[in-house]
């Protein structure tokens, strides 16, 4: 299923000359096939344990996949050229535990529409969400896998480098790969807060300008990144990177106060 899936043709010319449902009626098809090899099976051996239950995962899962089809099939069928219906069945078949098939489809979006920064954006999430399938599949160390969703976002940034919220996305992802590159996270960061349009987004930036400050052991310049955060629903955090600083400055202090008795 997940074959005849990738092999549709999103630039079918002919689209419209093909019952709107193809793929969700061969769907079906299989699913009379397998379902009746089960029971088949479930006659000759009743007793077999947790036989039923298979057969009903794979009906509930075939039967939830098949809407997600059919809504595929009728976006596509409204416009065939469009990327959207791609990408939103990428989007349900990740939420539903298709991973493997959600990467393949976020690749076919990515195909049809190189310049939405959008897309690129997508994949690299999912990539990065769902890294450890991502690894097995295309075969990466958790290094280049990492690579991979840095290079995806790069090449988001270039198609909107004056978004914030992609800024930001892309900023907040060094939180997560490793080896950590605290030097690019930091640029990140700083480059998302020249892109702030309004002052919830610039302290949410110097929240985070203030945590590589922290990080560095340079504690008050992170504590002018803090002074001026006045959005009400980042104080807590404010609070907590302020009682950093101050824990780190009495540590700091105490390694360099000489024991008594000592010169």
């Amino acid at each position: 299923m997940s074959r005849w899936l990738l092999e549709t043709d999103a630039h079918d010319n002919h689209l419209a000359e093909k019952p709107p449902n193809l793929l969700s009626t061969r769907m079906e098809r299989r699913l009379v096939i397998v379902s009746a090899g089960y029971r088949e099976f479930i006659g000759r051996y009743p007793l077999h344990a947790g036989a039923a239950d298979q057969l009903k995962v794979f009906c509930d899962n075939i039967t939830e996949d098949l809407g997600t089809i059919r809504r595929w099939e009728e976006a596509r069928a409204e416009n065939p050229d469009c990327p959207v219906p791609w990408n939103d069945l990428a989007h349900e078949l990740a939420h539903n535990g298709r991973i493997l098939d959600a990467f393949a489809c976020f690749e076919k979006t990515l195909s049809f529409a190189s310049d939405e920064a959008v897309y690129h954006f997508d994949y690299a999430t999912a990539l990065l969400l769902y890294r450890g399938n991502a690894m097995s599949h295309y075969k990466l160390t958790e290094r280049e896998l990492f690579d991979r969703v840095l290079l995806l976002y790069r090449q988001g940034m270039k198609l909107a480098p004056q978004s914030y919220p992609f800024a930001a996305d892309f900023a907040r992802t060094y939180y997560v790969v490793r080896p950590a590159r605290p030097a690019a996270g930091l640029a990140a960061w700083e480059n998302a807060f020249k892109l702030a349009t309004d002052d919830t987004q610039r302290d949410e930036a110097r929240i985070h300008l203030a945590r590589y400050a922290i990080h560095a052991g340079h504690l008050n310049l992170a504590r002018i990144h803090l002074e001026p955060v006045t959005e009400t629903g980042l104080e807590p955090v404010k609070l907590s990177l302020l009682r950093r600083i101050d824990d780190s400055g009495k540590a700091r202090n105490a390694a360099l106060t000489p024991a008594p008795g000592k010169r």
